[in-house]
């Protein structure tokens, strides 16, 4: 990632702002600036990090690059195009963004067979029912879950667990980037580094750019190389990431 416009292989931001209505009175509306001018490239085979305190627009800026957040001022590019230029199906099949929370973005009332195939459905309607099932193994096998999972539901399932099937869903529609937000916060560390060491495969193996969000210092020098420092909405450098601060978090 680079602090720059996009390219043809890369997924962009560029002078993105975002503003949130803070308040307003008869006289004057006022704003809080979640994003500030931020201008950043993820590329193809990268994992890079992103990393800030608690409520400093980390999340905002992960939601705009998966276009799930509206930018007031700037734009998101990807493969050079603007993002407005792709249909919202097409955009998510290259872009897909991995939540920290997987028991509130997996719905409860379905099965893990039918959350995995629900994006196969939209994205691959031409797919048979053999060929949709086989899929699903596919994706089970790659993110260590066991076959006997199909038919339980989410609550059904470790915290570990219902990850695991988050980023399968993911990773179902085949995309060229991962926008991962806090995915390993509240796992436990033998968990943790088998997320680790999925996503290095998926970066290594299909090339796959990946943003890693986290106030994690650790977490962060583990996986990724170079880092981006966000402050309140606000980029403030892009370094290794063996030289971030030495205080194990931002708070």
């Amino acid at each position: 990632m680079r602090e720059c416009v996009g390219h043809s292989q890369e997924l962009t931001i560029r002078n993105g702002t975002v503003l949130y209505r803070a308040s307003r009175s008869f006289e004057k509306t006022e704003y809080l600036a979640a994003l500030k001018d931020v201008s950043l490239s993820i590329s193809p085979g990268e994992c890079f990090g992103l990393i800030g305190e608690s409520g400093g627009g980390k999340s905002t800026l992960g939601r705009c690059f998966a276009r799930l957040q509206k930018l007031t001022a700037g734009e998101i590019l990807l493969n050079g195009h603007p993002s407005c230029s792709f249909s919202a199906k097409s955009f998510h099949r290259k872009v897909q963004m991995i939540f920290q929370s997987p028991a509130e973005a997996l719905d409860p009332s379905q099965t893990i067979y039918s959350i995995l195939a629900e994006p196969l459905r939209i994205h691959f309607p031409g797919l048979g029912r053999r060929e949709r099932k086989r899929r699903i193994f596919e994706l089970l096998d790659l993110v260590r879950l066991s076959q006997k999972l199909l038919n339980s539901k989410p609550l059904a399932l470790s915290g570990g667990q219902r990850q695991r099937v988050a980023i399968a869903r993911a990773l179902a529609v085949g995309p060229n980037f991962l926008i991962c937000d806090e995915v390993v916060s509240a796992l436990d560390s033998d968990t943790k580094k088998e997320i680790f060491n999925l996503l290095e495969f998926l970066r290594k193996t299909n090339g796959t750019g990946i943003l890693f969000i986290s106030h994690d210092t650790n977490a962060i020098s583990q996986l990724c190389p170079r880092a981006a420092i966000l402050h309140w909405g606000k980029l403030l450098a892009t370094i290794p990431s063996q030289e971030l601060p030495r205080t194990p978090k931002f708070d």
